[in-house]
């Protein structure tokens, strides 16, 4: 859990401050090192994030009103109001750890949903919620939390100007992003295992070799926006959305993602990560109060070293290297954010068995990296199991090259198996959650995969949205079932139904994939484009996606007529012959709304209009999409 009492860097003065103190609470961290102070101990930790979501599967913007039910310390905001947060307690790792953690993880889930319930909410595990859709990422959305508001604000400042995600995958997405907020489409389920501090740096370089081939057994998110992009879309989302850089080419070229997987392996210490960052990303965030890290070591306190977790914790490394003081003793942790939320617990805690078995049982072989691998093909390894998933092919250790699938099954899952038994685990539970790897492998599916093929096949008589939707009722469906995903089956979906089609706002199924018109067009290219798609009806907006009207087909071609039997002037820009003042929908308003619109305007579509900005349409092929899921009664209706 991030620490929350912070302040916002406003000034030179403050920030050379900052500087100071997290020099000082690393110069405090070496000697704890140096002498011995930190503990030798083996635990495991996790952060489980959750979305809510309403009863149209939906983001469900109730965080904070679940929070006040719940009135637990496992829970805590996240970035966005349809995010919560599970901080579960360390586990000591021994016999039962895997089976302790899937329990607690249920029992927390159970709450959340019971609080949730309330609100006529649920919650579910995925790594990009499928319905989530471009109106959702605003500042509307956003918890409003100091410590959220300083570090967007911040990141805002650094960038200097809006920001173009761009995503190139099977499909490509090109978004703009005037918030810093696509960030919080992610959902993940992070990992923490304590390290040994006399073997603390091999151990880390031994964590980013694994990546690659943990996160490929585990990819949950080929999505965003309904596009189908990389198997785990989530690594390439943040790293976008959290880029700090300006967009000139200079600095884009000269400075780092505040996302790094990294550049090199480390050396001697676990500091050089630190000392590094320090050189690499300004500091834009500081504990509200600063403490005497040195002091309070010399006095013989033991220190949270505030000032290094708050700046530690606005660079977001993949495996982040972190300090904490527990039960009064001093630890160092690597977490693993590479993971995604889902698709079931079992699966997070079968993704957790294999990473730990890994880490605790780190083979002989593995302990001086930087002499047998280059560091940049670890780097690329990572990237090509996030794209790829199990078809990624990974060059590895003295020149050696593997399938993502040949690597697990072969050397990765028995040395995983070594590492639990070496933990002391049984071989039951061992079986029961590494099982759940090897049988992803034998049948080839991931979540991704799950998922790539489940909305391939329901989006054959559907629109995208309504697609979406009946998605992520069949995840949560399944997610509740508990199998893992191994296991899963796509249902009947003609069986899916809405309650209360009539009150579905338009935002949740208008169509915003958009062609539109620009109001200085050509009248002849706008009606060759026309012709082309075979577009009845089509918006007409200014340079700023303003609404100045509808083109109707009908009109254009009585223009035409006109022109070629004399009756009127030959025209060239389109805004002469649009009209201009059509029928709108507000994104909040219903499909009853809707549909009553349609047929009192004889119209084919509506475009919808937000603060005089178009952002969606919806048709009447939209509209019987919806109905089409209707329960009977409210059909006739």
């Amino acid at each position: 859990m991030g620490y929350k009492k912070i302040k916002k860097v406003e000034s030179p003065s403050e920030q050379k401050e900052a500087l100071d103190h997290i020099l000082k609470d690393i110069s405090t961290f070496e000697s704890l090192l140096n002498e011995k102070k930190v503990e030798k101990e083996y635990r495991l930790g996790a952060e489980q994030e959750l979305c809510l979501i309403d009863r149209h599967y939906h983001p469900a913007p109730v965080v904070l009103d679940v929070l006040k039910d719940l009135n637990e310390e496992y829970f805590t905001t996240e970035l966005a109001r349809h995010n919560l947060e599970i901080n579960l307690k360390p586990f000591e790792i021994k016999s039962g750890v895997l089976e302790s953690l899937e329990e607690e993880l249920r029992k927390y889930i159970g709450k959340a949903r019971s609080a949730a319930s309330e609100l006529n909410s649920d919650v579910m595990m995925v790594g990009i919620l499928p319905t989530i859709r471009r109106h959702y990422i605003s500042k509307k959305h956003m918890t409003p939390e100091n410590r959220f508001r300083y570090m967007i604000q911040a990141m805002n400042e650094l960038r200097r100007d809006e920001y173009t995600i761009r995503i190139d995958g099977v499909e490509n997405l090109v978004a703009e992003d005037r918030s810093n907020l696509f960030q919080y489409c992610n959902t993940s389920f992070q990992m923490h295992y304590q390290l040994d501090p006399e073997r603390s740096t091999n151990q880390y370089n031994y964590a980013q070799l694994i990546a690659a081939p943990v996160l490929a057994a585990g990819g949950n998110s080929p999505y965003l926006l309904g596009k189908l992009l990389w198997h785990e879309t989530r690594i390439a989302l943040f790293q976008k959305a959290v880029d700090t850089r300006e967009s000139n080419y200079y600095d884009a070229s000269n400075n780092y993602l505040r996302v790094p997987f990294g550049t090199k392996w480390l050396k001697k210490s676990p500091l050089e990560l630190y000392k590094d960052d320090l050189t690499r990303y300004e500091i834009f965030m500081r504990p509200a109060e600063f403490v005497d890290s040195t002091k309070q070591y010399n006095n013989g306190e033991i220190p949270e070293l505030l000032s290094l977790q708050v700046f530690n914790s606005s660079v977001f490394r993949w495996n982040r290297l972190c300090y904490g003081v527990l039960n009064g003793k001093p630890h160092l942790r690597v977490e693993n954010r590479l993971m995604p939320s889902g698709p079931t617990v079992r699966d997070e805690v079968a993704n957790t068995a294999f990473w730990v078995g890994l880490m605790h049982g780190m083979p002989e072989k593995y302990m001086e990296l930087p002499e047998i691998m280059d560091f940049r093909d670890v780097k690329v390894n990572t990237i090509k199991a996030a794209h790829y998933g199990l078809d990624a092919e990974f060059s590895w250790i003295n020149g050696e090259s593997y399938s993502a699938s040949e690597l697990i099954m072969d050397e990765l899952l028995p040395y995983a198996k070594k590492g639990l038994n070496k933990a002391g685990l049984e071989e039951s539970e061992i079986s029961k959650y590494l099982d759940v790897i090897r049988f992803r492998i034998d049948r080839r599916q991931t979540g991704s995969i799950w998922l790539r093929n489940a909305y391939d096949k329901i989006s054959e008589e559907n629109t995208s949205p309504v697609s979406n939707m009946i998605l992520t009722s069949e995840i949560l469906k399944l997610q509740n079932e508990g199998s893992p995903v191994h296991e899963w089956k796509l249902s009947d979906t003609d069986q899916f139904r809405f309650e209360n089609w009539e009150n579905i706002e338009v935002k949740k199924f208008m169509t915003d994939e958009l062609v539109t018109l620009g109001y200085d067009e050509q009248i002849d290219q706008a009606a060759y484009k026309m012709k082309q798609h075979d577009f009845l009806d089509v918006p007409v907006v200014d340079e700023n996606w303003k609404l100045c009207g509808i083109l109707k087909s009908s009109d254009l071609m009585n223009y035409y007529r006109e022109v070629k039997d004399g009756l009127t002037e030959e025209k060239t820009k389109l805004g002469a012959l649009i009209c201009d003042n059509p029928a709108t929908l507000n994104p909040d308003d219903t499909a009853q709304k809707a549909a009553k619109l349609l047929r009192e305007n004889e119209a084919k579509s509506l475009p919808v209009v937000s603060e005089d900005v178009l952002i969606g349409i919806v048709s009447r092929h939209d509209l019987l999409n919806i109905t089409k899921f209707a329960k009977v009664k409210e059909t006739e209706s």
